[in-house]
């Protein structure tokens, strides 16, 4: 947030399948925990658009089973 001068800072949780890291870390526990480019972006998204995102993630951690 301070690099980016934003007044939110936000992460996407990519799956409930992640087993942690074992003793030692390697490079394939993190690449398979993590599988995306290390990216920083900033947005600018409106309060409607972050009610939307809010409600989404809402239903699905709700609805997991």
């Amino acid at each position: 947030m301070e690099t980016m001068g934003c007044d939110l800072s936000a992460t996407a949780l990519f799956s409930n399948e992640a087993r942690g890291f074992e003793n030692p870390i390697t490079m394939r526990n993190i690449i398979t925990n993590y599988v995306y480019p290390n990216t920083l972006a900033l947005l600018e998204i409106t309060g409607a658009d972050l009610k939307a995102a809010l409600e989404k993630n809402r239903g699905v951690f709700y609805h997991q089973k």
